[in-house]
């Protein structure tokens, strides 16, 4: 009989005049029930799965929230697409960065620089949001490393 897993994770952050933006990640899983006899094992599966959701909901949250509808919008919580980009934006690139192999941190630099001729701290909202995806999607070989310096950032 298969085991059934089932992890999430929400979180919740603040934006300017007192809005906030959240986000939720929950997955169910069928897991072999052998894995009952090795605790590390199970223990391996469910780190695995609440990982995807840590990375999910940090994707979602680094995403540019001003995008499509009302990106000038102050009044309701949003912050503008023009906004800088959030610390949070950037250790995420970073990290993401250094998770891929021949970009690593000081590529992710050079990219910028060449790219949008800027430094990574002066991206804009929506810079970073689609800078992320990117990095993400080269992360999941789901696009080549070199596309990710041929195709415009802004």
């Amino acid at each position: 009989m298969p085991l059934k897993l089932s992890a999430g994770l929400t979180k919740k952050v603040g934006l300017p005049n007192y809005g906030s933006l959240g986000a939720a990640c929950h997955v169910e899983l069928e897991l072999d029930s052998a894995l009952l006899q090795s605790p590390e094992a199970l223990q391996v599966q469910v780190a695995l799965a609440y990982e995807v959701c840590r990375r999910a909901v940090e994707a979602e949250l680094a995403r540019d929230p001003a995008e499509p509808a009302a990106a000038n919008d102050h009044s309701n919580g949003h912050v503008e697409a023009t906004s800088p980009a959030t610390d949070r934006q950037l250790a995420y690139a970073r990290q993401l960065a250094t998770e891929i192999p021949g970009i690593g941190f000081r590529g992710l630099e050079e990219l910028v620089e060449q790219r949008l001729e800027k430094q990574l701290s002066e991206l804009t909202l929506r810079e970073a949001s689609r800078l992320i995806e990117r990095l993400q999607k080269v992360k999941a070989g789901q696009m080549p490393p070199p596309t990710l310096w041929e195709t415009p950032l802004s």
